[in-house]
């Protein structure tokens, strides 16, 4: 009897253990991609979803996906905000240009424009920038190297001063 409410305790006390690791992973921005093993010889008396339930834990998770979500929410309203700013004609120019910039940041991270692996111009692997040719439209971006960055804009300073 003595052995079998020990091997309870440590099954309950091993099944706390992956709970609390796989939660901290998930807090912690990792997924988690395998839970380990119980060890030859024992056999798991709560599940995670038993246990979860038993600490109550699903609101726990709950509150994360709606964390996310309200941050998903947060930087769309940033980047609404961004993108008025850059088309209010009041606003200094620099004031503009820059949230332009912003706009379009937050545009690729949430998912709006997608950044290529490649130069788009010269097919060139490496560290690429945004280019606007226009900062009234913030969300229209090419994605350049370096050196056709420059090239364009001298195409775009030509263009305005003509």
């Amino acid at each position: 009897m003595k052995d079998r409410r020990t091997r309870l305790h440590v099954d309950i006390l091993y099944s706390v253990q992956l709970l609390l690791f796989s939660l901290a992973s998930v807090r912690a921005g990792r997924a988690v991609t395998r839970l380990r093993k119980l060890p030859a010889g024992r056999s798991s008396i709560l599940d995670f979803l038993d246990l979860s339930a038993l600490l109550g834990l699903h609101h726990g998770l709950r509150t994360m996906k709606r964390r996310k979500r309200d941050h998903q929410r947060a930087l769309l309203a940033r980047l609404t905000r961004h993108v008025e700013i850059s088309h209010d004609c009041l606003r200094p120019r620099r004031i503009r240009t820059r949230s332009a910039r912003y706009a379009a940041a937050l545009g690729e991270m949430l998912g709006l424009i997608t950044r290529p692996r490649c130069c788009v111009w010269c097919r060139r692997r490496g560290r690429l920038q945004r280019h606007h040719w226009d900062y009234a439209e913030p969300l229209n971006v090419t994605f350049l190297c370096p050196d056709c960055h420059s090239v364009a804009d001298v195409m775009v300073a030509r263009a305005q001063s003509a």
